[in-house]
């Protein structure tokens, strides 16, 4: 199940998929992602550029990609293939000469380099030209983590990032309007650097949201 941050920024999120359905449907959140992006740029009255996932019939599905600069986030269950579709919009990115940062603050920088590089060995070379990034982030404070966040950033000129995983922000805060806050805050510093990013999200078994 995916769900994706409006990017005028008000935290109302956009639920694909009935209530209680216990499948993921892919065409169903591809069709209406679509629908969703397709009235952005009717309203907007302009063609908006779109950031390549690199895999074709998802490309084609969203008419390009996500929105460039947009912040999209991407949730399921655990094991259902979230880093492995993330980690492919870092690679693709990569290749274009788009340079890309995987964040982590639960697993290790090392574990998701094994983990990729057994369905595409590319990642060791994109990692070693500088062009990707993993970063283990230590759950310290939140402002330890925004300044990590920028420089790292920074550090390579990134137009592509993943923080893996937004629900470990929680940890950080006394409230949900606290957490909201600061996944407002978060998403202002990709925005205001023009970077894509893809924000995950855990969703425990048994929930459907």
């Amino acid at each position: 199940r995916w769900s994706c941050i409006k990017e005028d920024l008000n935290m109302e999120y956009q639920n694909f998929g009935d209530a209680g359905e216990s499948n993921f449907d892919a065409q169903k959140v591809i069709s209406q992602t679509s629908e969703m992006n397709n009235k952005e740029v009717k309203n907007s009255g302009k063609q908006i550029p779109r950031i390549k996932f690199g895999i074709q019939g998802l490309d084609e599905a969203l008419n390009g990609g996500i929105p460039e600069g947009n912040i999209t986030l991407v949730t399921g269950n655990a094991g259902s293939g979230k880093t492995t579709l993330c980690m492919q919009f870092l690679i693709y990115g990569a290749l274009n000469n788009e340079p890309g940062v995987y964040f982590t603050l639960e697993e290790s920088a090392e574990d998701i380099k094994e983990q990729i590089s057994e369905f595409d060995s590319r990642i060791n070379d994109l990692i070693e030209k500088g062009l990707i990034k993993i970063v283990e982030i230590p759950l310290v404070d939140y402002e330890s983590f925004k300044e990590t966040l920028q420089s790292e950033m920074d550090a390579i000129s990134a137009k592509r990032a993943v923080i893996d995983s937004i629900t470990y922000l929680q940890m950080f805060f006394p409230d949900v309007m606290s957490i909201r806050k600061g996944i407002i805050e978060i998403s202002q510093l990709l925005k205001s650097r023009r970077i894509s990013g893809l924000f995950i999200g855990e969703i425990p078994y048994g929930e459907d949201k």
